[in-house]
C-alpha cells in the first residue's frame, strides 16, 4: 500500500478525532487487507470509487465504540449495537473519509466515498 494513501487517512483521522472527540488518536494498525471486515466488536466499511477502488475498514472494540458515541452523543451510551450508535460510529468513519477523500483529489486520486455500512461479527 502507498505511503501516500495510507497518510491521506491517518492525517484526517487524527484530526476529526481530535476535533469531534476532544482527545487524541492512538492508531494501533493501518494495513491493506483481503478481507471486508475487521477483528474488532464493530467494523464501519465505507467504499471507495473513482482513480482509487476498494473499502476502507474502521475497526471498533466494544469499549471504544463506547467511547466515542457516548462523547458524540453528549452522554452515557452503553448499547452501541442500537441504531443510534452505530450511526455515530459511521458518521465519525464517513468525516474521515470525507476528509480523505479530499485529500487524495488534491494530489490527482480524485474519489467518490459511499455511506458507511456497520458489521458486527
Amino acid at each position: 500500500m502507498k505511503e501516500e494513501y495510507v497518510n491521506s487517512f491517518l492525517v484526517p483521522a487524527r484530526l476529526v478525532w481530535k476535533k469531534e472527540l476532544g482527545v487524541d488518536l492512538e492508531v494501533s494498525s493501518a494495513e491493506a487487507v483481503s478481507h471486508q471486515f475487521t477483528t474488532d466488536d464493530i467494523t464501519a466499511v465505507i467504499g471507495v470509487s473513482g482513480r482509487l477502488e476498494g473499502n476502507v475498514l474502521y475497526g471498533f472494540s466494544e469499549d471504544s465504540a463506547t467511547k466515542v458515541v457516548s462523547t458524540m452523543c453528549g452522554e452515557s451510551v452503553t448499547d452501541v449495537r442500537s441504531d443510534l450508535a452505530l450511526s455515530a460510529l459511521g458518521e465519525i468513519a464517513n468525516m474521515i473519509t470525507g476528509n480523505a477523500a479530499t485529500q487524495l483529489a488534491q494530489v490527482g486520486f480524485a474519489c467518490q466515498i459511499s455511506p458507511p455500512v456497520m458489521v458486527e461479527p
